[in-house]
């Protein structure tokens, strides 16, 4: 992923010097292939490099059209290359090269700002309209590239990188204590999303498009939803469902395939990325390709670690050049000197949270590769109701529901072991009780009972002034509105923030490293077809992503597949090294902290990690 940055003075005031020159270094790592600055009177747009297909190796970036109009800064890879171009060819229209940016500025020549409803692919871009002195931005459908920006009296600004803004004069470092808040209490999310990490930047959220002028005249409007099946598709084998999706995952593998260089992919033992990994395998065979290079994380002693054994297994398999980090020792491809430099170095929250993907990261640059897959997105994309045995009940019959009562007690990765009588009172539950007795129920937890223990961390002072438990509360209960209503539980379970958590935090940390991490569970036709699978097609006889399970089996072997186990050995890293800080931003965690700021080993850590961070900004 490249980085892209642009700031706009206001009311005709001139760039100053330097200060786009500043925000774009501060994101040179995501560009190492280099970078490219322009500037007239009021505009300036950068972009920082990196080279990740082919055809981006021709690019030219900021782009400008023939006439000097319009100049373009693109950070992305389009999908629908052949279709663009088909329609261009039907407007008689002939781009100058093949790149992606080339094939969206001709685009967006015909459509205008409704270019972005017809790409496909992951992408942020903006476009300066040099005759209206008007700046154009779109973000991808499902948020898989950044686009943070901040507009107040003077200039509006994008970066890919939230603290990059921080170089412009008056910005401020003052964090969000809403996300302060998210750190420390992870289970807390009843906040505004659209707002970054920092008080004064903002996110320009999932398929969303906006634009803004001189005046700081701002508009800016949503141009796509997923939109949420109105009844249930008609009736069809699991077979048939199964062949469908082999298709539609085939193709999103394969998109993310497109690079100039041989790519590389994050291997757990998990079915998430299994999948990833057995399908791309599946094509570099037929296509007589190199073996795929992946990254894992394995124990020591892997034989007492299933995680480690699946791994291994898989490798094993499906004959890939596969790199290991033995942990707790720390050897192989990176070593504990590297952890530490990494937690030294990367002190961002969201970095913090995310060290074995830095480390994994860090093997595939050093070894060379520019492009790394994951499957990050792959528990949301086949979310399905945790009792779901009503949904069995309606389609299937009481014999089947039985059925499956007795297999999910013992397969189901979130229930094997509650036993049945305590499977079927949480189904009833979720059936049969009135939503305002839900409602109660919360209110009572959240105001006076078991919700009152995730605060903990937290000072009951900054608790009752923020009204945490109140809005935690207000949370719970909107989410009501969709139980029952299996394909609202799954669309509310992606959207806006399910995909979008994982996303951002995986490209930011691949972007320390100079790489672009790319998630076939986060294409939007694999995410539409999820979404109007039935529930029986994403759990049945007890499994959870039970389509994917069956399609992949032949690949990655039954011991890897039919097991319901979800170890991870992320929590290796979060323990072995400890951030230290002198300084916390002017008491901003010291105020919200208890008198006890260790009340467990998981939040002492939070906050040694969330001082660093604080004290590099301030």
């Amino acid at each position: 992923m490249s980085a892209i940055a642009a700031v706009l003075r206001c009311h005709g005031e001139p760039i100053r010097d330097g200060e786009i020159e500043r925000l774009i270094d501060a994101m040179k790592a995501r560009g190492p292939d280099g970078v490219t600055v322009w500037s007239d009177g009021s505009v300036a747009l950068a972009c920082a490099k990196l080279h990740g297909t082919p055809e981006s190796l021709a690019e030219q970036q900021p782009l400008a059209a023939v006439d000097g109009r319009f100049r373009m800064i693109w950070d992305g890879r389009l999908d629908n290359r052949d279709e663009l171009r088909h329609e261009l060819s039907l407007h008689h229209v002939q781009p100058r090269d093949d790149t992606d940016p080339e094939l969206v500025l001709q685009t967006y020549l015909l459509h205008g700002e409704r270019t972005p409803e017809r790409l496909l692919g992951d992408f942020a871009f903006a476009i300066w309209d040099a005759q209206q002195q008007r700046l154009f931005c779109a973000r991808d459908h499902i948020g898989a590239r950044p686009f943070y920006y901040v507009l107040n009296d003077h200039f509006f600004a994008l970066a890919s990188e939230d603290e990059a803004l921080l170089t412009l004069e008056g910005m401020s470092a003052v964090p969000n204590e809403d996300r302060l808040i998210y750190a420390l209490v992870p289970s807390f999310d009843a906040f505004d999303w659209k707002r970054s990490w920092l008080k004064d930047v903002q996110i320009l959220m999932p398929g969303t498009r906006m634009s803004v002028d001189c005046s700081r005249r701002v508009r800016r409007d949503v141009y796509w939803r997923m939109s949420i099946p109105d009844s249930d598709p008609p009736a069809r084998s699991f077979e048939s469902y199964q062949s469908e999706f082999a298709q539609v995952f085939s193709q999103a593998v394969a998109d993310r395939m497109r690079s100039h260089a041989p790519i590389a992919a994050m291997m757990s033992g998990g079915m998430d990325s299994a999948s990833v990994c057995a399908m791309a395998t599946r094509l570099t065979r037929a296509q007589s390709a190199a073996a795929l290079s992946t990254f894992s994380a394995v124990e020591d002693d892997d034989a007492q670690c299933l995680e480690s054994i699946s791994i291994l297994q898989m490798a094993g398999r499906l004959d890939l050049n596969a790199s290991f980090l033995r942990v707790p020792s720390l050897t192989g491809f990176a070593s504990a000197v590297d952890l530490a430099q990494v937690y030294q170095q990367y002190v961002h929250p969201t970095d913090a949270s995310l060290g074995l993907v830095s480390m994994m990261c860090l093997g595939a640059s050093r070894a060379g590769h520019r492009v790394l897959l994951h499957g990050a997105s792959g528990d949301v994309a086949n979310e399905a109701p945790l009792y779901y045995l009503p949904e069995v009940l309606h389609t299937f019959g009481m014999k089947a529901a039985l059925r499956e009562l007795k297999m999910s007690a013992a397969h189901h990765t979130y229930l094997a072991g509650l036993g049945a009588p305590q499977i079927v009172a949480r189904n009833a539950y979720r059936a049969l009780v009135p939503e305002g007795l839900k409602r109660a129920r919360i209110r009572a937890q959240e105001r006076f009972g078991a919700g009152r223990n995730r605060w903990r961390p937290l000072a009951p002072s900054v608790v009752d002034a923020s009204a945490l438990d109140r809005r935690m509360a207000r949370s719970r209960i909107h989410a009501l509105s969709v139980v029952g209503k299996d394909k609202n539980e799954h669309y509310a379970a992606m959207f806006p923030i399910g995909v979008l958590r994982g996303l951002e935090g995986y490209e930011r940390v691949a972007g320390h490293f100079g790489l672009e991490m790319r998630d076939p569970w986060a294409d939007r036709r694999v995410l539409e077809f999820m979404l109007r699978a039935p529930v029986f097609v994403k759990t049945g006889d007890g499994w959870t992503k039970r389509v994917v399970r069956a399609e992949f089996e032949a690949d990655v072997g039954g011991d890897v597949v039919w097991r319901s186990d979800k170890p991870h050995l992320g929590w290796r890293f979060a323990t072995e090294y400890s951030a230290t800080a002198k300084s916390d931003n002017a008491g901003a965690l010291s105020s919200l902290l208890a008198n006890a700021p260790s009340v467990d080993e998981d939040a002492s850590h939070t906050v040694a990690l969330l001082r660093a961070w604080l004290a590099r900004i301030g």
